[in-house]
């Protein structure tokens, strides 16, 4: 595939492969050129030099000096000019130089190279005592050396490439395969419904992302048990009052007629249950906006709303509220409105009605902590553990005390949506205290 890791591997390492084996090619050829230039150019002023050291009058010094300093007529080309008054001749050329200089033409990148053809030359000259001296030599020999360069340098890239290409797929596959084993493992997790990646102890990067994918799975897990937990316990608490409604509507279908003294009881019953049912459903629907609430933050007084809750709350017990006159709060007013409105109608649910119920805020290092204690009879360590879960209930108040199970559940998920904890601790001598920290 195009776009599997190891196809991406293989594409950038033969392209940076390519690039770094071009460019090292590229200055090897230019040093290389560089060098033969230099050392053909210093060949040419070598040999002006002995030009310079000998006095060409006539065709015998001409020729013994050829014959001195062994000059190839193949590669080597050299035009002697006497401009002296009293020179017997004025031009000497070595074998083929005559024509050779007629055709020539400057290389207009580097100077003191002249070309033919396909063929170059090194250029120098110079003059002594009225004896001007040219002399060309041939690049023959280090074109060659040019070329072998070049072909060393291809084949040193072709083999680079074909290391290259099976190093990349040896490292991809060394790199992909514990993804490809975290994949397999990832459908056997999702066929299975429950199941852990294997966490392979290298490269980290994959590690790491093992031990993320475990977290994540145990999280989806448990909130995957917690729905079916919510659901089935949702269906369950709403089966008991439709079980009681229509028990009772049976009732009177069966015996209003011949004893009409039962319908106001099982009327009343009925009324009972289906409140209790629609305050169970409106729990459940504030429950299920909870999750896609929108905070809307703003800054108001606390005491006035602790002391709007309280209006609403209507508790039979007294309350005491102590709570700065001007601690400002910026939250969601609503969101925290519902919270304490919770816990003042869970201490008024389970305390008797001369008991005191206390209502305190305090502000501390930029955190406020709202608490309301009862002197109800406490909660138990057992059902400490289970107090903020869906639809709990200890055996001691269920079938006692009216209630959903879900008033200290929405309290706690509105909490976390103000970022906020909402705790339970013990009163002494005896009670609970709910208590909801938040920042300022």
């Amino acid at each position: 595939m195009k776009n599997s890791n190891s196809a991406i591997l293989l594409r950038n390492l033969l392209a940076l492969t390519t690039i770094l084996t071009f460019l090292f090619g590229l200055l090897t050829m230019l040093a290389v050129v560089q060098q033969e230039l230099v050392n053909s150019s210093a060949n040419t002023r070598t040999i002006v030099r002995r030009l310079k050291g000998a006095v060409i009058d006539d065709d015998q010094d001409w020729k013994n000096w050829q014959v001195n300093n062994g000059l190839s007529s193949s590669q080597t080309y050299v035009h002697v000019e006497n401009r002296r008054s009293d020179a017997k001749r004025k031009n000497y050329y070595s074998a083929n130089a005559q024509q050779l200089t007629k055709a020539l033409q400057t290389l207009p990148v580097f100077s003191g190279i002249y070309y033919k053809g396909d063929a170059l030359y090194a250029y120098a000259s110079g003059h002594s005592r009225g004896i001007y001296y040219q002399v060309w030599v041939d690049l023959h020999q280090q074109k060659q050396v040019v070329k072998n360069v070049l072909l060393t340098i291809l084949i040193v890239w072709v083999i680079i490439l074909a290391i290259s290409v099976l190093f990349a797929v040896f490292l991809s596959d060394k790199l992909t395969q514990p993804l490809l084993v975290l994949n397999l493992a990832a459908k056997r997790a999702a066929n299975s419904g429950r199941g852990q990646l294997p966490v392979p102890e290298k490269p980290t990067e994959i590690t790491e992302l093992a031990i993320s994918f475990n977290e994540l799975l145990d999280q989806l897990y448990d909130q995957n048990e917690q729905e079916k937990s919510f659901v089935n316990n949702a269906a369950h608490e709403l089966r008991t009052p439709i079980a009681a409604i229509r028990s009772n509507a049976q009732l009177i279908k069966r015996r209003g007629e011949a004893h009409p003294e039962v319908i106001p009881e099982a009327v009343a019953f009925i009324d009972d249950e289906s409140r209790h049912m629609q305050k169970m459903v409106d729990e459940l629907l504030i429950l299920a906006r909870t999750d896609h609430r929108q905070l809307e933050k703003t800054a108001f007084n606390l005491k006035e709303t602790l002391q709007s809750a309280l209006r609403s709350a209507q508790l039979a017990q007294p309350v005491q509220l102590d709570c700065p006159d001007d601690l400002v709060l910026t939250s969601d007013r609503d969101c925290l409105l519902e919270i304490v409105l919770n816990l003042l109608t869970n201490a008024g649910k389970y305390s008797p009605a001369s008991s005191l119920v206390l209502v305190k805020a305090e502000e501390k290092e930029g955190r406020v902590t709202i608490s309301v204690a009862d002197q109800g009879p406490g909660i138990s360590a057992k059902d400490k553990e289970h107090v903020f879960d869906y639809f709990y209930r200890s055996d001691e108040v269920r079938g006692q005390i009216q209630g959903t199970g879900l008033g200290l559940a929405i309290a706690r998920k509105m909490a976390d949506l103000l970022g906020g904890t909402l705790t339970l601790a013990d009163k002494q001598p005896q009670g609970s205290i709910f208590s909801l920290t938040i920042k300022k």
